[in-house]
């Protein structure tokens, strides 16, 4: 219980540590990315109108534009299609528009990398505290069945050990009743059982007798019929040698 508790402060520090940081990305990258959402220009800008042969609304080459004739672009992509001939030859510029927000694109990047930064920050913590509370529930898994073996274990020791005290204590109860029983028997008693003792072993030792004489007796019962077989084996092979010669 207390490597589980240790683990759960463990888990909720981490996770707040995280979600204290990830907070200040989120809340960070969301306002360093708002500039670009206002209606500012974040560019440099170049004022430019068609001249009468591309669009027959203009004015004459040479004369000023009028407002509703006059386009905005941004400056370097302006510039960079200035580089067609046909484009260069059909506009006229009018003048440039210094950037309102200049720095609006660099802290939009920053704001961009933060809140990735707390994307995969948060995806990071998140895949790393699963792995660890998978990798705890196996540990705790582990010691639990660890636990239950010694349990069982000693559950069997404890059987045992009381099995083993129970037959002590009756082989003991026995033999303290027989030997009361013995106590008190009269003289004629033990002497009768004296007598069935003798009896007793005479009675075992005729049998073991016996035993052994029917042993022998089939020892030579066997003994003879390897005899009579071995001479019907050679009056067989002495008839198979007349008959050759």
């Amino acid at each position: 219980m207390e490597e589980i508790k240790a683990f759960n402060q463990r888990f909720k520090a981490e996770r707040k540590i995280a979600t204290f940081g990830i907070g200040i990305l989120l809340v960070g990258g969301l306002s360093l990315t708002l500039p670009l959402w206002s209606d500012t220009t974040k560019y440099s800008e170049t004022l430019f109108c068609f001249t009468p042969n591309n669009q027959p609304f203009g004015t004459a080459q040479g004369k000023p534009c009028k407002s509703d004739q006059i386009k905005r672009g941004i400056s370097w992509i302006v510039e960079h299609e200035r580089r067609n001939s046909t484009f260069d030859s059909n506009i006229k510029i009018v003048g440039n528009l210094a950037p309102e927000s200049p720095t609006a694109p660099l802290f939009g990047l920053a704001g961009t990398v933060a809140l990735l930064t707390a994307y995969f920050g948060s995806k990071l913590l998140t895949d790393s505290q699963e792995s660890a509370i998978h990798s705890q529930f196996s540990l705790l898994k582990i010691k639990a069945l660890e636990n239950d073996l010694i349990v069982h274990n000693h559950l069997d020791l404890t059987k045992f050990s009381k099995d083993q005290q129970n037959s002590i204590t009756k082989n003991a109860i026995a033999r303290n009743a027989a030997e009361t029983i013995e106590a008190m028997k009269s003289s004629s008693e033990l002497a009768l059982d004296e007598i069935n003792g003798r009896l007793q072993g005479e009675v075992a030792l005729k049998s073991h007798e016996l035993n052994l004489s029917e042993l022998d007796k089939q020892i030579v019962d066997n003994r003879l019929t390897i005899a009579k077989a071995t001479k019907e084996l050679n009056k067989v092979q002495s008839s198979k040698q007349d008959s050759k010669t």
